[in-house]
C-alpha cells in the first residue's frame, strides 16, 4: 500500500509540475506576440479580426479576413490594394505570430530599410 501511495504522490507532482511549465510556455509565447504588435504598430494597417465577445485577432491577426478574401476565388491582391487605398502605400498586417508588410508605393520600395518614414 505504501509503494502506490507514493506513485500517487510522484504522479501528482509530475503532473503538477508539467503543467506550470506549460502555462510557462504559453504565457512567453503570449508575451511575444505582445512583443511583436508593439513593435510594428507604428506601421498603419486594418483592425485585427474580432469574432462576437471573443478577440481571437491577438493571437490569428488578419487570417480570417484573408481567407474569407479568398472566398469564391477572389483575388487576395485586391484585398490588398483595397488596403493601401485605405491605409497608406505601407501597410502591416499580422497572421498568427508573423507580421506582412505590403508596399504599394514604388518610391517606398526605393527606400529600403527606412519604409516607416512613408506612413507616418
Amino acid at each position: 500500500m505504501d509503494l502506490w501511495q507514493s506513485l500517487l504522490t510522484c504522479l501528482y507532482w509530475a503532473t503538477t509540475w508539467l503543467l506550470i511549465g506549460l502555462l510557462g510556455v504559453v504565457l512567453a509565447y503570449l508575451c511575444y506576440i505582445h512583443y511583436i504588435h508593439l513593435k510594428f504598430d507604428h506601421i498603419p494597417g486594418p483592425p485585427r479580426d474580432r469574432y462576437g465577445t471573443l478577440q481571437t485577432g491577438f493571437l490569428f491577426g488578419h487570417g480570417s479576413s484573408l481567407q474569407r478574401s479568398m472566398e469564391d476565388y477572389k483575388l487576395i491582391h485586391d484585398k490588398f490594394l483595397e488596403w493601401s487605398e485605405k491605409y497608406g502605400p505601407v501597410v502591416r498586417l499580422y497572421v498568427l505570430h508573423r507580421v506582412s508588410i505590403i508596399v504599394t508605393h514604388p518610391e517606398a520600395i526605393k527606400v529600403g530599410n527606412n519604409l516607416y518614414l512613408l506612413a507616418d
